[in-house]
């Protein structure tokens, strides 16, 4: 009953060109289960298959649901058969490790979008197994692209310079200090040095320049860089208790620390974790490519890597045979890789 209901209230709701056509997938799906190949599909090697209803019926409602949940045309068809020799994989693996009866079950709960995720999986899991040692050269290329990219996002961000501050901003100024309560850092036009000045109050970042009288820390001095959290979380206990806002909550600040090779150590703090990530990773990128990098940090960098990885290998034909020239070489499939830009 739940192709029929599912169906009708498709045709009433749909329009014209978005009909599901029933005829084009009863002839597929009987194609597709004639065509079927017990020794590339061994799950389906000690079943009646080929005369099914249920089969049959389950593989249609799931081409129903399919139809509908990518809102397809009549000219999807061809991107819909695909999810169902997906489908039919999916039957395949579960028929080499359970029964029949679990699998119809299994077939009623699937769902497009969990679905669409399975056949993606499968599509890079066979790509990767077929193009084998040149996909890991592949995967090392992207990586340090990647990464270069990220290290040219955080030069950017040191380049336009920030306001940070010179003590703690969640402590009283410390007593007697002659420090002014904020430092305008940026990079020296070259490029190869920090340049800091104090400032009584933050003015335009468009129009403050220090690379005349700042006070500069060459990369060439620099032992390491290192970063502390001075921010204490207030528990549920305490903030129902004192019921005041806590500050910590809205101020995530970090102390840096930039330690020289003479031993003397500049200190600054930060009050929020994308200043943190800017200064504390990019002056590390910057000053040793092989430096340890903060978490986040290397979260976007994994991330990047793997939807940059993920659209590449969807564009790479199913096997190195199925290109019209030879075996590319590592730079030919790092050519694959020309045009592709980070939002």
């Amino acid at each position: 009953m739940t192709f029929k209901k599912n169906y009708f209230e498709h045709i009433m709701l749909a329009d014209d060109n978005c009909h599901f056509p029933i005829s084009l997938f009863t002839i597929h799906i009987k194609e597709m289960m004639t065509d079927l190949d017990v020794n590339e599909h061994p799950g389906f090697k000690n079943f009646a298959y080929l005369f099914n209803n249920e089969l049959t019926y389950a593989f249609m409602s799931n081409a129903l649901l399919f139809w509908m949940g990518s809102k397809a045309e009549h000219g999807d068809c061809p991107t819909i058969f695909k999810l169902l020799d997906s489908l039919l994989e999916f039957c395949d693996e579960h028929l080499q490790t359970d029964t029949f009866e679990s699998l119809l079950i299994k077939l009623s709960e699937i769902n497009y979008v969990d679905f669409k995720r399975y056949q993606l999986n499968k599509i890079k899991e066979k790509k990767r197994k077929n193009w084998g040692p040149l996909i890991k050269d592949f995967d090392k290329t992207i990586a340090e692209e990647v990464r270069s990219f990220v290290q040219d996002q955080r030069f950017l961000e040191l380049s336009k310079g920030s306001w940070v501050h010179t003590y703690n901003p969640l402590e009283a100024p410390p007593k007697n200090s002659t420090k002014l309560p904020y430092y305008f850092i940026t990079l020296s036009s070259n490029n190869k040095a920090l340049i800091y000045k104090e400032f009584s109050k933050k003015q335009d970042s468009a129009i403050v320049n220090v690379d005349m009288d700042g006070n500069k820390i060459e990369f060439t001095s620099i032992l390491k860089i290192q970063a502390d959290s001075m921010t204490k979380s207030q528990t549920v206990e305490e903030a129902n208790a004192t019921k005041l806002i806590d500050i910590n909550s809205r101020l995530q600040v970090s102390k840096i620390m930039i330690i020289l090779k003479d031993s003397r150590i500049f200190e600054f703090y930060v009050s929020n974790q994308k200043l943190l990530y800017v200064w504390l990773d990019g002056l590390n990128m910057l000053i040793n490519e092989n430096s340890e990098l903060s978490d986040d940090t290397k979260y976007q960098i994994e991330s990047l890597i793997k939807v940059r990885t993920d659209v590449q290998l969807i564009n790479l034909p199913d096997t190195a045979e199925d290109m019209d020239v030879v075996v590319p070489d590592i730079n030919e499939l790092s050519a694959l890789t020309s045009g592709f830009y980070y939002a």
